[in-house]
């Protein structure tokens, strides 16, 4: 939560929004614009795709949405919080 995603327009407008990741990512494969420098390829390529992985994670992402759409409502006066890391503290009434 400490920095940008597809979470974040959800959490500005009020909506419970989160980011699911890899705990380990590679910053050297994503968000960066395609180059080598000292040796190091950099870029989003569709080399450095999982798609094992990246079905797993849509399968994830389809329970968690069917959870929520079972959910009873939200809680009241949510606070979330954190730094880039692979977890988030919440506290609520």
């Amino acid at each position: 939560f400490g920095r940008g995603g597809h979470h974040r327009p959800f959490n500005d407008l009020g909506f419970a929004g989160i980011r699911i990741m890899e705990a380990h990512e590679n910053y050297t494969q994503q968000h960066q614009d395609i180059r080598t420098e000292n040796g190091i390829a950099y870029g989003d390529v569709i080399e450095h795709v999982n798609f094992d992985y990246a079905a797993k994670l849509t399968a994830v992402n389809a329970i968690n949405m069917a959870s929520l759409a079972w959910a009873p409502p939200a809680p009241k006066n949510v606070e979330i919080g954190g730094v880039v890391e692979p977890s988030a503290k919440l506290r609520w009434e």
